[in-house]
């Protein structure tokens, strides 16, 4: 049987140290197992998924997870393995963004194992003379050993001061907490690494890290970001999730069956390598899971046999005709597709044209200037996922004119 220490260490791609964590698990201390989230976007995606899964892990074991909610440290934002700084948020929307990933930390986790920090709690309150003796703490040399910033350095490109300090004020919010164990992914090493030096130089026992692997996006290429429009948020739609899942390349089904613990690296290889289950199969099996977690098993095997009937068999009878009002007689197709935030941008909508991925009653759409006009019911075909039946109406005030 496997031991609850193995299990937590299961799916980690990087433990600092193992034999650190194996003490602490057997001592009778509480530990204080710390996570920290920016609130730098709108969504939390299916990347964040996998850390919340092995956050469940401990509560399950009988652990509390300490929460750091990084409102102070959203406002400067980490660049993340970008050239270029992160632009500065405004409070109001790292607010904003906060209850929309708060939602998500009491749907997946158990609230009464969760403690809650902000870390703006800390850092209003700083004294000068504490932040400088911080600074203290690491030098610009060690700052540029960080990849990103060792890349931008020698490119030339410019570092702000204010992205040096980040790691920094990350590192401290586990000084404050005295984290025994810290989890994240392992994109966040460096700043991980540097929290353990700062808790050495704070007199304290250095935490334990537990890093996590990074998925993949749906471009099979890149980390899974917002940024790269490769992410599949945690709150999309579950039809729209289903497809998503299903565009991703055979390459990444691996991975994602053993990232987020459906199967073993080995029990996964005699399905697909020695061909025992078709990888289309496997996809649609992939896809059931991971609407099942979001949602429930009901609306995953409700989504599967609609995508089935959809796809393969081309039947969109259970599509229901949604009415959309415009202020005009007619519309320009690439104006509708934005209001309907079926294509993200004028350069996304010229894309899917000149790739032939838009089309309207089963009509490849060539003029990007093409015209709608209203009383009319358009079925809509757009990329992979993306299928409607609209009705073009006027708009009431319109008629109030007329």
């Amino acid at each position: 049987m496997e031991s609850v220490c193995d299990k937590l260490k299961n799916g980690a791609v990087e433990i600092i140290s193992d034999s650190e964590f194996s003490f602490l698990l057997s001592s009778k201390k509480e530990l204080v197992i710390k996570i920290g989230f920016d609130p730098t976007s709108k969504n939390l995606h299916l990347g964040h998924l996998v850390i919340l899964k092995k956050l469940l892990d401990f509560q399950n074991a009988g652990y509390f997870i300490h929460l750091v909610v990084g409102d102070f440290t959203a406002s400067i934002g980490d660049p993340s393995g970008k050239n270029t700084a992160r632009q500065s948020i405004l409070n109001s929307e790292i607010k904003k963004n906060y209850f929309n990933y708060d939602a998500y930390f009491f749907k997946f986790l158990d609230s009464s194992r969760l403690i809650l920090y902000f870390n703006s709690t800390w850092f209003n309150f700083m004294l000068l003379s504490d932040f400088v003796q911080l600074l203290s703490v690491t030098t610009i040399s060690r700052l540029l050993e960080r990849s990103d910033f060792k890349l931008r350095y020698l490119n030339n490109l410019p570092i702000g001061i204010h992205e040096l300090i980040y790691p920094l004020l990350q590192s401290y919010d586990s000084v404050f907490l005295f984290s025994d164990i810290e989890i994240g992914g392992i994109d966040q090493k460096f700043n991980l690494l540097l929290a353990r030096d700062m808790q050495k130089k704070f007199f304290q026992k250095p935490q334990v890290l537990l890093m996590m692997p990074i998925l993949i996006g749906l471009d099979g290429k890149n980390k899974m970001s917002k940024s790269l429009n490769n992410y599949v948020a945690l709150d999309t739609d579950s039809y729209e999730l289903f497809c998503k899942i299903m565009s991703i390349p055979d390459s990444l089904l691996k991975e994602y069956y053993v990232i987020f613990n459906f199967l073993s690296p080995d029990d996964f290889d005699v399905l697909f390598i020695d061909k025992a289950v078709h990888p289309m199969d496997l996809k649609l099996e992939l896809a059931v899971k991971i609407v099942s977690m979001l949602y429930d098993t009901c609306v995953a095997d409700d989504v599967k046999c609609k995508f089935i009937n959809r796809v393969t068999q081309n039947n969109f009878d259970d599509l229901k005709i949604s009415e959309f009002f415009i202020p005009t007689e007619n519309i320009l197709l690439s104006d509708l597709l934005l209001m309907l935030k079926f294509v993200d941008s004028l350069t996304q909508f010229k894309y899917f044209i000149k790739s032939s991925a838009i089309s309207i009653d089963d009509i490849i759409v060539t003029d990007r200037h093409l015209t709608l006009v209203i009383g009319k019911v358009y079925f809509f075909r757009v990329g992979k996922q993306k299928v409607a039946k609209i009705f073009l109406k006027k708009s009431k005030k319109q008629l109030d004119d007329t």
